[in-house]
């Protein structure tokens, strides 16, 4: 099993589908080539890892 431990920023691009956590514990599901999005509690650019 692949550990995928980087951090992605807002804006940055998708290269692995699946589902994501940002720095707030919020989880969204994302597609590869979409791009992180903000923060979906408040709107600011965050910082996202894929989630295990």
């Amino acid at each position: 099993m692949t550990q995928h431990q980087h951090s992605h920023k807002t804006g940055e691009s998708v290269m692995e589908t699946g589902h994501y956590i940002d720095a707030d514990g919020d989880h969204v599901e994302l597609t590869a080539g979409q791009k992180f999005p903000s923060c979906p509690s408040s709107g600011q650019s965050t910082s996202w890892k894929h989630e295990h």
